[in-house]
């Protein structure tokens, strides 16, 4: 009966798991561990297909899942029967109504990390950022080394000539000539006997002056007399100084050594001295004579155009017209007969100043497009403006409604009267 029971279960959990599943079942030790009709419990490792029953205080370890089902109870064993000749073949019974849907079962145990997956292509560049604000200015840096020292530059070329400078200070005198050799001596006379001693004479006078060794000092010229002396003429050439040894005339100190003894030779020639500090401008020369008027330039560039100068006064009204051709109007023959002078009206009557008035009197200025002085009529100027003609600087005209005046009557524009409001 027990292993009925335990047959009874397997069916019943396989039709829970579901059909065709492998299932292994372990049953208890004891026939009477499980009562008929009782419900019983056990534990499903779904990996292997095994079942293990348990009491129901036991749990499940964390990989079985807890199972628990219903047993069917049997009738009372009878004696057996004979054996009843086999019967045909029942007819296929009527599926089953699908079972109840089991309680859910225990979360499973977490399984194990997955491993990284692998990495994802790289993204497309991003757009370029908005332009940051300009930084402040950085301190100034540190003073580059000094830079190698340049080549010297190309000699200038010569400066012009100077002007003759002044007469420089006279050169020392030179030194003392060479004493000549001495004469051959004479034979020596006779000692003679010592005389007797002289009285001491009278103090004699003062001799005259002697004669100067040379004369001054003075440039050498081609055309001057020069003289050995005494004096002796003392003159210099390009910077040395030359005694006459003879008297000479056009005899170069510096070539003609017979003529002239060198006693100081002009020194080296020294140091380039600092330039001077600028003199002060002379005076303005005499303006020169004017020179020959030179050829005819080329045309210059057209000026730009000078300002409008002002309108000149209003010429005199030039002579009418030829009458035109008569128009198709019927009443042509009732208007342009204009008649009278072209004088002003008089303004002795209530108008609106700048309104056109047709009548029989003398009123107003003639419609007749004549030129008026804005200086005289600058009320009416600023209502009529240059609609009708005029320079609008000096004149302005009024309308010419003579071609349009019926015979006999005349249209006259008020130019003193009330100046219309703007309201």
């Amino acid at each position: 009966m027990s292993s009925l029971r335990t047959v009874l279960a397997c069916g019943a959990v396989s039709a829970v798991i579901g059909a065709g599943s492998a299932l292994v079942v372990t049953t208890t030790s004891s026939d009477d561990a499980v009562r008929v009709s009782s419900p019983m419990y056990g534990c499903m490792d779904v990996a292997e297909g095994s079942l293990y029953l348990s009491d129901a205080s036991d749990s499940c370890a964390d990989d079985l899942v807890p199972v628990t089902w219903q047993g069917s109870e049997e009738a009372a064993d009878g004696s057996d029967g004979q054996d009843g000749s086999d019967g045909e073949d029942g007819s296929d019974g009527l599926d089953g109504a699908d079972g109840a849907a089991g309680d859910d079962g225990g979360s499973g145990a977490k399984g194990a990390d997955g491993q990284d997956g692998a990495a994802g292509d790289e993204g497309a560049k991003g757009d370029d950022g908005a332009t940051g604000a300009k930084g402040d200015k950085g301190d100034p840096g540190a003073a580059g080394a000094a830079g190698a020292k340049g080549d010297d530059g190309a000699t200038g070329a010569a400066g012009a000539k100077g002007d003759k400078g002044d007469k420089g200070d006279d050169g020392a005198a030179g030194a003392a000539g060479a004493k000549g050799d001495d004469g051959a001596t004479g034979a020596k006379g006779d000692k003679g006997g010592d005389g007797a001693a002289g009285a001491t004479g009278a103090k004699g006078d003062q001799g005259d002056d002697g004669v100067v060794p040379w004369s001054a000092v003075s440039t050498w010229s081609a055309s001057t007399a020069y003289s050995a002396g005494p004096p002796a003429s003392v003159v210099t050439r390009g910077g040395s100084t030359y005694v006459a040894a003879r008297s000479s005339i056009a005899a170069d100190p510096a070539t003609s050594p017979a003529d002239w003894i060198l006693v100081a030779a002009a020194g080296a020639k020294g140091d380039k001295g600092d330039q001077g500090e600028k003199g002060v401008d002379g005076a303005a020369g005499a303006t020169g004579a004017a020179g020959a008027e030179g050829a005819t330039g080329p045309a210059g560039p057209v000026g730009p155009a000078g300002d409008s100068g002002p309108a000149g006064p209003t010429g005199p009204m030039g002579p009418a017209g030829p009458q035109g051709p008569a128009g198709n109007s019927l009443l042509s023959g009732q208007f342009n007969q204009w008649q009278g002078s072209g004088r002003a009206f008089r303004n002795d009557y209530d108008c609106t100043m700048g309104s056109i008035v047709l009548g029989v009197g003398s009123r107003g200025i003639p419609a007749d497009g004549r030129l008026l002085a804005i200086a005289q009529n600058s009320a009416l100027f600023s209502l009529m403006g240059t609609t009708f003609g005029g320079d609008g600087v000096n004149t302005f005209a009024v309308p010419d409604l003579r071609a349009v005046t019926p015979n006999g009557l005349r249209y006259s524009v008020c130019s003193i009267g009330i100046y219309p409001s703007s309201e």
